[in-house]
């Protein structure tokens, strides 16, 4: 039985030399020369990278998106994100440095001499991160709608800084003895907001303070430097209720 012939095929190559291709499944032609650029059926491509393109493909008209367009859209992506990190970085390391200024210039007003029986409650308020978040979370036990609310806005920890900041006034003010640090708290009470919380109450400040105070250390500490203390809550707890 004789085979079926089929017909010759038709390649129409410019820009290189086209050898015979003695292959069975593919017969498109051979490019040996690969310094220009070729068309073959009116696909231009480049010889340099054609051999990764199916030249079956090229013939039908169905290689529309070339693999190496995808991969410079996908090194642009990348690279943008890389330039945001690093712009990102970049602003985190300024804002470190001018912190650690601050942090320098506050110690350098703090210099000079203490009053030996302050020194066990300040070192107390020294630890004033972790007491702020400590007695923090035991105060928002009892008012469980806030802290879910707030979790939902993904502001817990501002409530957490609020007491850490209070924390540092009560420092300088037990420290040079003098409620003048005490005043006007440059951190507002948020979570006594109404505007800013539904389920807000002022009465989180107030027992957050009164928790506060039961922990001040009994140990080697004066009575009279204890109730100084004490009385520095009390006074900024007031301050505050101007915000409510």
């Amino acid at each position: 039985m004789q085979n079926d012939q089929q017909p010759p095929e038709t390649w129409n190559v410019s820009g290189g030399e086209a050898q015979k291709n003695k292959f069975d499944r593919n017969k498109a032609p051979i490019i040996k020369d690969s310094r220009a650029p070729i068309t073959i059926n009116n696909y231009y491509a480049n010889t340099k990278v054609s051999s990764d393109l199916d030249l079956d493909s090229i013939r039908d008209g169905n290689a529309n998106t070339s693999p190496f367009q995808e991969n410079r859209s996908d090194s642009n992506e990348a690279m943008q994100i890389r330039n945001k990190l690093d712009d990102l970085l970049s602003q985190k390391r300024e804002l470190e440095i001018q912190l650690e200024s601050v942090r320098s210039q506050i110690n350098q007003i703090l210099k000079g001499e203490i009053n030996s029986k302050l020194v066990n409650l300040l070192n107390w308020l020294a630890d004033r991160h972790q007491l702020a978040e400590k007695y923090g979370r035991i105060t928002l036990r009892g008012f469980q709608n806030l802290k879910q609310e707030a979790e939902v806005k993904g502001n817990l920890d501002d409530f957490f800084f609020q007491i850490e900041s209070y924390l540092e006034l009560v420092d300088f003010s037990l420290r040079y003895d003098n409620k003048i640090f005490l005043q006007e708290p440059p951190i507002t009470p948020t979570f006594a907001d109404p505007d800013v919380y539904v389920a807000a109450s002022p009465d989180i400040y107030k027992e957050v303070f009164r928790i506060l105070k039961e922990n001040i250390p009994k140990s080697n500490v004066d009575i009279c430097v204890r109730s100084k203390l004490e009385d520095h809550f009390d006074e900024l707890l007031e301050r505050l209720q101007t915000y409510f």
